[in-house]
């Protein structure tokens, strides 16, 4: 057996592995929701989203079908790094007094060679600004980009044990995308159905994901989560939503 071929086996069980890990850590750190509260989501294309023009698809506007009520702004910005994002965080998150901050952010740091130690640090700074601006920060994990090769999505997957490491240390709220848009045939790798063409960029089904994500492991953690069937009718995937 080829070299290459016994480190891709080792990277691919390390992702199993490291699956699991995640799933009992945070469950065990999240044990009670927190009361909703207006809150500013602040990343990059992949919170920003974009229109259909007649709707916006993005995951705070299905946070904000959840939340009837609550105050959510989104600040995302198309191709940003998170050093871009923590000079902009006073304006567009401390400014606006939210009760919240989700930041999510550093696929575009490793998509342009920044090291992961940077982007760790980074988003250091932008949890600990949120907290001396008396903003609980919710971190988020980054899901596996198709489009990216074994190796950033390694970098994907060491960013991620760090910013739940983090989390769970300080004691703050951290929300697992990479979890759920996990392809189980294809590790490494998130479900295609999950994300549009370019399998960058989350689809109406992935927004949707990622919205009942923060809802269920943040804002109502002991409510019943809702059963999410994915399924293609007349080439367009919809979405059917039912309980128990």
């Amino acid at each position: 057996m080829q070299k290459g071929t016994i480190l891709f086996f080792l990277f691919i069980c390390l992702l199993v592995l490291v699956s699991a890990g995640y799933t009992t850590i945070i469950g065990n750190h999240q044990e009670r929701s927190y009361p909703p509260g207006t809150t500013v989501v602040i990343g990059d294309s992949i919170t920003r989203g974009y229109s259909t023009g007649i709707d916006q698809i993005s995951y705070s506007a299905y946070l904000s079908e959840l939340l009837p009520g609550t105050t959510i702004i989104n600040a995302g910005f198309w191709e940003q790094e998170t050093g871009q994002m923590l000079l902009r965080f006073q304006d567009d998150v401390s400014n606006q007094n939210p009760r919240y901050v989700i930041i999510q952010g550093g696929r575009n740091d490793i998509f342009f060679g920044t090291p992961v130690e940077t982007t760790e640090m980074t988003l250091k700074s932008m949890y600990q600004l949120a907290e001396q601006n008396d903003i609980i920060p919710i971190a988020t994990t980054l899901y596996f980009d198709n489009s990216f090769n074994t190796s950033q999505n390694q970098q994907i997957e060491e960013l991620n044990t760090w910013i739940i490491n983090y989390s769970v240390e300080n004691n703050n709220p951290v929300v697992d995308f990479n979890g759920p848009f996990r392809d189980p045939s294809n590790p490494g790798q998130s479900l295609p159905s999950l994300l549009l063409p370019d399998q960058v960029h989350p689809s109406e089904a992935g927004y949707r994901e990622m919205a009942n994500d923060i809802y269920y492991q943040i804002f109502a953690k002991n409510a019943t989560p809702i059963k999410t069937e994915y399924h293609a009718r007349d080439g367009i995937r919809t979405q059917e939503l039912l309980r128990d």
